[in-house]
């Protein structure tokens, strides 16, 4: 009988992150894994904490496996090892930088971010990467081989999300949930001025999170005073986010006009999937990743991206559609489970691993 491969799984990023969760799970179920991961609460104190301990791991393992938020630290892999490493690689760094607007293409700090991307996946064995439209983005902009790179579909967590009883709640009111980071790829701002158009109609939005943009959301909000809003300016716990999802009607996904918001696909949608929610987010032609893998009308629904009126007369149309939202909802929820579900994740990681292992 083989022997198992041993793997190190190493992330600076949450080890709750969802794509983390999942790999973590799969490779302790599957192979003899050592965790090397910090709770501390900051991006860089946890990359302190997990580089300073990273040499006294290193011996025992046949295959590095860097989860969400790991560039950094395979330049220090690569200082104590030459062992193969399979790279969980979402975000860029540089394109996270770049699309938030904290760096200038032509900056130093872009310079810099760029080489550390870059490195990871010239020097990986394999890229993980949740959408087409990155990929092919990705491999151009940084000028790796297309066929280092894998698509994994984002995996929610299944233990958390899946489907739950909607609750008690007023016949009349239709429900929209949005909860999120206010980063310029999410669009809350367009999201907030929607519900501005929709007072009167009978439906409700639930808004919450923070970040980057969340003084312009909150101008918005108390500039405008949308009274069918609840909007909670920080992060809610998970209790409360899987209250608000489970009797929400519609869930909202990425509605800003950047980049990333066009090509890519985010953690809430497969999380809205995983419970059967109806889900609306910005697609063709502006935003073009989701086309690659979904169809409005099908598994979602989609409209125009960064435009208040055009959200707004989409949930409009969604409320009085009962009928299609409740086919569509389920009919993701299907397609979820065939291609996203945690069980269909983990075959692709142990395949993965045993192909990397074999082809080291």
């Amino acid at each position: 009988m083989n022997k198992k491969p041993s793997i190190l799984f190493l992330c600076a990023g949450r080890p709750d992150y969802p794509s983390n969760a999942v790999s973590i799970r799969t490779l302790q179920k599957n192979f003899p894994t050592k965790i090397l991961v910090s709770h501390l609460t900051s991006y860089y104190t946890r990359t302190l904490s997990v580089a300073l301990r990273l040499p006294f791991y290193m011996r025992a393992a046949d295959i590095c496996y860097v989860g969400w938020m790991g560039q950094q630290l395979v330049p220090l892999i690569r200082l104590f090892s030459k062992k193969p490493i399979i790279f969980d690689s979402a975000p860029s760094l540089y394109d996270s930088f770049i699309d938030r607007g904290y760096a200038r293409k032509e900056s130093m700090l872009a310079k810099v971010l760029f080489w550390f991307d870059q490195f990871a996946y010239r020097q990986s064995h394999a890229i993980i990467m949740g959408d087409s439209g990155t990929i092919d983005d990705f491999s151009a902009m940084f000028d790796i081989p297309r066929e280092k790179f894998r698509r994994f579909p984002i995996c929610a967590n299944n233990e958390i999300f899946y489907p739950r009883p909607a609750g008690k709640k007023a016949p009349d009111k239709f429900i929209v949930e949005f909860v999120g980071e206010m980063a310029p790829q999410h669009g809350a701002e367009h999201i907030m001025q929607a519900a501005k158009h929709l007072e009167g109609t009978g439906i409700v939005f639930r808004i919450a999170g923070t970040g980057q943009c969340l003084e312009e959301v909150n101008r918005i909000y108390k500039e405008t005073q949308p009274t069918n809003v609840t909007f909670v300016p920080h992060r809610i716990s998970q209790e409360q986010l899987l209250q608000w999802r489970s009797e929400a009607d519609l869930c909202l996904g990425l509605f800003g006009d950047t980049p990333k918001a066009r090509r890519s696909l985010s953690n809430k949608l497969y999380e809205a999937l995983a419970m059967g929610k109806a889900f609306l987010t910005a697609g063709p032609p502006e935003a073009h990743g989701v086309a690659r893998h979904f169809t409005d009308g099908m598994e979602l629904f989609w409209t125009s991206i960064a435009n208040p009126k055009a959200i707004a007369e989409k949930i409009l149309w969604i409320r009085d559609h009962a009928a299609e939202r409740m086919r569509v909802g389920q009919q993701g929820y299907e397609a979820y489970t065939m291609l996203c579900s945690e069980e269909h994740i983990e075959k692709r990681i142990v395949d993965l691993v045993n192909e990397t292992i074999n082809l080291s």
